[in-house]
């Protein structure tokens, strides 16, 4: 029996296939598109992750895809996000990232700005689900490989 997928699954799914992606690219010549796709999903992996972090403790949020606003409803609602100081400086920059890396003709995310957002991304996600007791992430579908 298929149980229902979650924002979790949802965070960690996008964060594995960027990191697929990235660890395929050629570190010589990389490809513009397919940096994009990175960003893309590095941006829902956070989008997810936060959203789901709201839900946990029981804050409705709007149908949004802006990073900044999710941080500050998590802020006001006194959530602690552990987010890292990078991630929240840069919500801006991520919230572009899943617009911009596929309508905007021309858009271009740097390599290097996504390799430090999968390092604080994982470093996040590693604090995460640390945090979370065996017995909750079994239940809920939770195993993920941060360090592939």
């Amino acid at each position: 029996m298929k149980t229902e997928e979650t924002y979790r699954d949802k965070a960690i799914k996008n964060f594995e296939v960027a990191k697929l992606i990235r660890n395929q690219l050629s570190l010589n010549n990389p490809d513009d598109s397919y940096i994009n796709i990175i960003g893309y999903h590095l941006q829902q992996s956070i989008e997810f992750w936060i959203k789901c972090e709201l839900m946990e403790n029981g804050i409705a949020f709007p149908k949004t895809h802006n990073i900044t606003q999710l941080i500050m409803l998590a802020n006001d609602n006194d959530v602690d996000l552990n987010i890292s100081e990078y991630l929240d400086d840069h919500s801006e920059m991520f919230t572009e990232w899943e617009s911009h890396s596929r309508y905007v003709m021309g858009y271009r995310i740097e390599l290097r700005k996504i390799d430090r957002a999968i390092d604080e991304i994982s470093n996040c996600f590693e604090h995460y689900f640390n945090s979370l007791n065996d017995s909750e992430t079994e239940e809920q579908g939770c195993s993920m490989d941060i360090n592939m």
